[in-house]
């Protein structure tokens, strides 16, 4: 019988405790970023979503939070303040070809530090799913030899104004 791995990395026990003890907080967000950051542009409406999907996630790692504090060197939780850069990146599929996932990095307001030191008073975490403007999309899905025709329709100087949305599911 085939043991299935676990991702216990140093940091991505760090990104995944802190995932979960600040993403609960996502719910609202500051309506201007802090001196040296610049949050990107979300839609303001459901109307603006041209693509969503959901991105099957295949790793195997606890949830537990016991055992991603013991495996992690910084558990912190804060209040999410927004998102500030999005990205794709290809991934190479398991049945062949790419998978093509987004990426946000998001910027949290540091509350309190439970273990490790952080002295800062903001962290950036860069967790899977999120919105991505199409113009950018388009471009970074290029570098990836995606099919983008299904988007010919859309002129180019009005794709900017409409977004991809991708979320982990199962």
């Amino acid at each position: 019988m085939k043991k299935k791995r676990r991702c216990t990395s140093g940091l991505a026990a760090v990104m995944l405790t802190c995932l979960l003890f600040c993403l609960p907080a996502c719910a609202g967000g500051a309506a201007q970023a802090p001196e040296g950051y610049t949050f990107v542009e979300q839609p303001t409406s459901g109307n603006q979503i041209v693509d969503s999907s959901g991105f099957y996630s295949r790793m195997y790692f606890s949830t537990a939070p016991e055992q991603l504090a013991a495996e992690s060197q910084l558990v912190v939780s804060g209040k999410f303040l927004g998102p500030i850069d999005t990205l794709v990146i290809g991934l190479a599929s398991e049945i062949g070809g790419w998978t093509d996932v987004v990426h946000t990095k998001g910027l949290f307001e540091l509350e309190t530090v439970y273990k490790g030191s952080f002295e800062k008073k903001y962290i950036e975490v860069e967790y899977v799913g999120g919105f991505i403007p199409l113009d950018i999309y388009m471009v970074q899905q290029t570098q990836c030899r995606a099919d983008l025709s299904a988007y010919d329709h859309i002129p180019a100087e009005e794709r900017a104004d409409w977004y991809i949305e991708q979320r982990v599911q199962g």
